[in-house]
């Protein structure tokens, strides 16, 4: 009897652990935290020095690509003078625009000078009208210039170089153009008439904008 009893007892046991055993939640297992990605790798950025090659061109000498700048006499570089012998030996068209050009650009009262010589001598009236439309690059000279111009609007002139001529007066201070301009408003050609009158209007503008 005692062997039966201690019998069941082992078998209760055994039961009650299984049982407990079973009813006990499972913790879950760590997870482990996520590796986070490798950064990616930066290229080396090397600084150059810039040189003359790899540098832009500035605005200044783009514009002078091909075309050559006249200085002073002290730079060694051709004055009015030389230009003006350079025109006269040198027939060619495209090398007496490159002269008037050069002329224009030293803006000097002696390449002012040249340039009245030259439109009085010259016979092409396509290198005259070059000369006067090259006047508006040169600031002041305005006394030089009218007297340039009233050349330009004598009536032994083509019309187009009388008009350009009328034209380039609108560049010149007004005591000096007016009067010109004033004789032109009874002139022959109504063209020219016009635009006189049109570059009068324009100066008048000018100075009262100015007051």
């Amino acid at each position: 009897m005692k062997r039966e009893i201690l019998k069941w007892i082992a078998v209760v046991g055994v039961v009650t652990v299984v049982w407990t055993g079973c009813g006990q939640k499972e913790e879950p297992l760590p997870v482990a935290p996520p590796v986070p990605p490798a950064p990616p790798k930066r290229e080396a950025h090397f600084k150059t020095t810039p040189t003359s090659e790899t540098m832009p061109p500035s605005f200044e000498e783009s514009a002078l690509a091909g075309t050559t700048t006249v200085a002073d006499a002290s730079a060694g570089l051709p004055t009015a003078a030389d230009l003006e012998k350079q025109y006269l030996a040198n027939p060619e068209f495209t090398d007496r625009v490159q002269t008037i050009f050069q002329l224009s650009n030293l803006g000097s009262p002696e390449a002012v000078s040249v340039l009245g010589r030259l439109f009085q001598k010259e016979p092409d009236p396509d290198l005259r009208l070059q000369v006067l439309n090259l006047l508006f690059n040169i600031e002041g000279q305005d006394a030089n210039k009218a007297t340039l111009l009233t050349a330009g609007i004598a009536t032994n002139q083509t019309k187009e170089v009388r008009e350009a001529a009328v034209n380039a007066l609108g560049s010149v201070d007004a005591k000096f153009a007016m009067p010109i301009l004033q004789v032109l408003l009874n002139d022959v050609d109504e063209d020219v008439r016009e635009r006189a009158k049109d570059t009068i209007e324009l100066l008048q503008t000018q100075e009262a904008m100015q007051k």
